[in-house]
């Protein structure tokens, strides 16, 4: 760590083993010795989680916590505005982002290509301001068009106006209409102003509810359901397996569409919504009464409602993809199965031969992982009965042919070249039964 002598900038180095190094560069109204303190406070939160974190997702987690508590160290010290800069900074607080300190014709202009079209993201404090920056930004766009001797069809052009979150707190009925609408132009032709707008699929609204994404999905039903209709016959011959594949491969597919971002969002309204979707659709599955209630429908057919399907699509993305910590007590921390160097194994503990039957044996151990109820079965499940039983063979000192029906974890107590730990640890307890293990297969 080390700070100007104006003690206004603090620069940090963070080093973490097999993590990249990550430089920090930030603004502080007071010196090194503040932001050192507040650092230490909360250090001993990341030592023990750093002691728990069995994996990379956990490392990934911990590391971007670690971020975020520098971020805030810095702007922690800063308890009021500095009065040099109060017009600069007068949107300073607590959460301020690094970007909001570059000046502010910079950062207020964000573009996204899709294919070809062309998403605009453009900021501003009043409507004045906002109508300047996108017409400063729609002329540049036509002069590059224009360029590359390409045309833009203005015609479809159509612009959305997002209210702060601030601004609409404090507006009558949450409105986010402004006092003076703005007015956008390409080439002296104005851009319609909408209220809501749809992307790649997804109907995104200016209060940003998704209300009119949701109300969308009923219109995508009624076709859906159009085509059920001719698709099924009139007598109902088609197997019920089939009707609810098509259901979950199809129309669920269809109207869960981008559930990863919007799932996580529903209010009463939306889940109603949904409901109402989708009792249509069972109506025509379960050959029920109309007066059969939704909740009923969904135990006959044996299809989880809607909004709950939504809400672990949305769950799903956050952990997977963008790793988010904020889910990491949904099941309790499991250590999982990792690859080992195998190189410093004796070679007699990498291969297990295990005599085929022992005549003086005490007990006969019968192991099967076979799935249930047409479900997935588990190989690993099985080798976890064969290592419990070679343990407890070895802690009893007592013999035990072992029967098992698992051609792969056979093959995996084989093989020499296995690197999984889990496999690895059951050829080790059965190295030492060795003499009091037998497995006809």
């Amino acid at each position: 760590m080390e700070s100007h002598s104006d003690h206004k900038y603090i620069y940090f180095n963070l080093e973490l083993e097999d993590i990249p190094e990550a430089d920090f560069f930030l603004k502080s109204k007071y010196g090194l010795g503040k932001f050192t303190r507040y650092v230490k406070k909360n250090l001993g939160y990341f030592k023990n989680k750093l002691a728990i974190s069995s994996n990379i997702i956990y490392l990934n987690n911990l590391f971007s916590e670690l971020i975020d508590l520098i971020k805030k160290a810095a702007f922690k010290t800063l308890k009021k505005k500095p009065k040099k800069f109060v017009k600069k900074y007068s949107f300073w607080n607590e959460d301020l982002r690094l970007a909001r300190n570059k000046d502010n014709n910079s950062g207020e202009t964000y573009s996204q290509a899709f294919s070809d079209d062309l998403a605009l993201i453009i900021g501003g404090r009043t409507a004045r301001e906002l109508e300047k920056n996108t017409n400063v930004a729609l002329a540049k766009i036509a002069s590059c068009l224009d360029s590359l001797k390409l045309t833009l069809s203005i015609q479809k052009c159509q612009a959305v106006i997002y209210g702060s979150i601030l601004s609409q707190k404090f507006s009558k009925r949450n409105s986010t209409v402004l006092n003076r609408k703005p007015t956008f132009r390409i080439n002296n032709t104005t851009i319609k102003i909408i209220d809501s707008l749809k992307i790649l699929g997804i109907t995104i609204d200016n209060k940003l509810t998704w209300t009119a994404h949701i109300n969308t999905l009923y219109d995508r039903t009624l076709f859906l359901t159009s085509n059920f209709n001719r698709i099924i016959k009139t007598d109902w011959s088609v197997n019920k397996n089939l009707i609810k594949f098509w259901y979950n491969t199809v129309i669920e597919k269809a109207l869960l569409y981008g559930a990863s971002v919007w799932g996580g969002t529903l209010n009463k309204f939306h889940i109603d919504r949904l409901h109402t979707i989708q009792r249509i659709l069972f109506l025509k599955f379960a050959r029920g009464y109309r007066t059969t209630s939704t909740n009923v429908l969904n135990v006959l057919t044996g299809i989880p409602p809607l909004h709950i399907t939504a809400k672990a699509e949305f769950l799903k993305f956050q952990i997977w993809v963008r790793r988010s910590s904020d889910y990491n007590d949904i099941i309790n921390n499991v250590q999982l199965d990792h690859n080992i160097l195998i190189k410093n194994i004796p070679s007699d503990m990498k291969f297990v031969s295990l005599p085929e039957h022992l005549p003086d044996a005490t007990y006969d151990v019968y192991t099967d992982e076979s799935r249930i109820n047409e479900e997935t079965g588990l190989a690993c499940a099985e080798l976890a009965a064969i290592q419990f039983a070679a343990n407890w063979a070895v802690s009893e000192n007592a013999k035990i042919n072992l029967f098992t029906d698992s051609l792969s974890s056979i093959l995996a107590l084989q093989s020499a070249s296995s690197r999984s730990n889990f496999v690895n640890k059951a050829k080790n307890y059965l190295y030492k039964a060795k003499n009091l293990v037998a497995s006809p297969g």
